[in-house]
Protein backbone atom coordinates (compact mmCIF):
# COMPACT_ATOMS: atom_id res chain seq x y z
CA UNK A 1 0.00 0.00 0.00
CA UNK A 2 1.60 3.57 -0.94
CA UNK A 3 -0.46 5.44 1.77
CA UNK A 4 1.27 3.96 4.39
CA UNK A 5 3.78 6.17 6.59
CA UNK A 6 7.36 5.44 5.83
CA UNK A 7 10.76 7.47 5.42
CA UNK A 8 10.68 6.46 1.95
CA UNK A 9 6.87 7.85 1.35
CA UNK A 10 7.62 11.04 2.38
CA UNK A 11 10.56 11.38 0.45
CA UNK A 12 8.65 10.34 -2.68
CA UNK A 13 5.89 13.23 -1.42
CA UNK A 14 8.67 15.80 -1.22
CA UNK A 15 10.33 14.58 -4.46
CA UNK A 16 6.93 15.42 -5.99
CA UNK A 17 6.47 18.96 -4.09
CA UNK A 18 10.00 20.05 -4.93
CA UNK A 19 10.93 18.67 -8.38
CA UNK A 20 8.38 17.37 -10.53
CA UNK A 21 4.84 18.42 -9.09
CA UNK A 22 3.17 15.70 -10.60
CA UNK A 23 0.21 14.56 -8.86
CA UNK A 24 0.42 11.66 -6.62
CA UNK A 25 -1.48 9.10 -5.78
CA UNK A 26 -2.00 8.98 -2.31
CA UNK A 27 -5.06 6.48 -1.50
CA UNK A 28 -5.37 3.82 -4.43
CA UNK A 29 -9.16 2.10 -5.03
CA UNK A 30 -7.01 -1.12 -5.16
CA UNK A 31 -6.16 -0.72 -1.41
CA UNK A 32 -9.11 -1.79 0.60
CA UNK A 33 -7.49 -2.61 3.95
CA UNK A 34 -9.31 -0.86 7.02
CA UNK A 35 -6.17 1.80 6.95
CA UNK A 36 -7.23 2.88 3.73
CA UNK A 37 -10.56 2.72 4.23
CA UNK A 38 -10.40 5.41 7.31
CA UNK A 39 -7.81 7.86 5.31
CA UNK A 40 -10.31 7.46 2.48
CA UNK A 41 -13.37 9.00 4.77
CA UNK A 42 -11.20 11.52 6.44
CA UNK A 43 -9.83 12.58 2.44
CA UNK A 44 -13.10 12.75 1.23
CA UNK A 45 -14.22 15.00 3.91
CA UNK A 46 -11.30 17.19 3.99
CA UNK A 47 -12.08 17.48 -0.30
CA UNK A 48 -16.04 18.07 0.27
CA UNK A 49 -14.76 21.22 2.91
CA UNK A 50 -12.26 22.50 1.02
CA UNK A 51 -13.86 22.64 -2.05
CA UNK A 52 -16.83 24.41 -0.04
CA UNK A 53 -14.83 26.97 1.30
CA UNK A 54 -13.20 27.58 -2.27
CA UNK A 55 -16.53 28.02 -3.54
CA UNK A 56 -17.78 30.26 -0.66
CA UNK A 57 -14.91 32.32 -0.64
CA UNK A 58 -13.05 32.05 -3.99
CA UNK A 59 -9.89 30.89 -2.19
CA UNK A 60 -7.92 27.99 -2.46
CA UNK A 61 -5.97 27.65 1.06
CA UNK A 62 -5.37 23.91 1.31
CA UNK A 63 -1.53 23.34 2.31
CA UNK A 64 0.59 20.44 3.02
CA UNK A 65 3.45 20.99 5.24
CA UNK A 66 6.90 19.68 5.24
CA UNK A 67 10.72 19.71 7.53
CA UNK A 68 8.60 20.20 10.70
CA UNK A 69 10.52 21.08 13.68
CA UNK A 70 8.91 19.83 17.11
CA UNK A 71 10.39 20.39 20.84
CA UNK A 72 10.31 22.95 23.59
CA UNK A 73 11.96 26.53 21.98
CA UNK A 74 11.99 27.66 25.55
CA UNK A 75 10.83 26.76 29.32
CA UNK A 76 7.24 27.37 28.95
CA UNK A 77 7.01 27.48 24.99
CA UNK A 78 6.53 24.04 22.96
CA UNK A 79 6.09 23.96 19.12
CA UNK A 80 5.65 21.26 16.67
CA UNK A 81 4.96 22.97 12.87
CA UNK A 82 6.38 23.10 10.18
CA UNK A 83 8.92 25.14 7.79
CA UNK A 84 7.60 25.50 4.62
CA UNK A 85 3.91 25.18 3.46
CA UNK A 86 3.26 23.50 -0.12
CA UNK A 87 -0.14 24.78 -1.51
CA UNK A 88 -2.01 21.73 -2.68
CA UNK A 89 -5.28 20.29 -3.40
CA UNK A 90 -7.25 16.54 -3.79
CA UNK A 91 -8.23 15.24 -6.84
CA UNK A 92 -10.59 12.10 -7.11
CA UNK A 93 -9.71 10.13 -10.86
CA UNK A 94 -11.70 7.26 -10.87
CA UNK A 95 -10.78 6.18 -14.88
CA UNK A 96 -6.99 5.89 -15.43
CA UNK A 97 -3.90 3.97 -14.58
CA UNK A 98 -4.09 4.41 -11.03
CA UNK A 99 -7.75 5.47 -10.04
CA UNK A 100 -8.00 6.65 -6.58
CA UNK A 101 -7.90 9.95 -4.07
CA UNK A 102 -4.68 11.76 -5.07
CA UNK A 103 -2.55 15.21 -4.42
CA UNK A 104 -1.94 17.86 -6.48
CA UNK A 105 0.86 20.24 -6.39
CA UNK A 106 -0.04 23.72 -7.28
CA UNK A 107 2.24 25.06 -10.87
CA UNK A 108 0.78 28.99 -10.00
CA UNK A 109 1.57 28.89 -6.15
CA UNK A 110 4.61 29.09 -4.99
CA UNK A 111 5.56 27.08 -1.38
CA UNK A 112 5.82 30.43 1.62
CA UNK A 113 7.81 29.78 4.81
CA UNK A 114 5.55 29.44 8.07
CA UNK A 115 6.41 33.16 9.14
CA UNK A 116 4.71 32.19 12.57
CA UNK A 117 6.93 29.96 13.35
CA UNK A 118 10.17 31.78 11.94
CA UNK A 119 8.90 34.61 14.31
CA UNK A 120 8.37 32.33 17.83
CA UNK A 121 11.81 30.86 17.17
CA UNK A 122 13.11 34.86 16.84
CA UNK A 123 11.68 36.02 19.92
CA UNK A 124 12.54 32.90 21.95
CA UNK A 125 15.46 32.07 21.08
CA UNK A 126 16.76 34.82 19.26
CA UNK A 127 17.68 32.17 16.04
CA UNK A 128 17.30 34.72 12.69
CA UNK A 129 16.58 33.04 9.18
CA UNK A 130 17.55 35.40 6.43
CA UNK A 131 14.19 35.41 4.17
CA UNK A 132 14.46 36.23 0.60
Amino acid sequence: MVFRSSIKYAQKVIDHAILDKKPMCIIPNSDESDYANRYRTRIRNLHRNTTQIERETGRQETYLGFLFLQGHISEDRYVRGPFIHFPVYTLYKQEGKLPGWYIVFSDDKKPILNRALLEALKKKRGFNLPVC
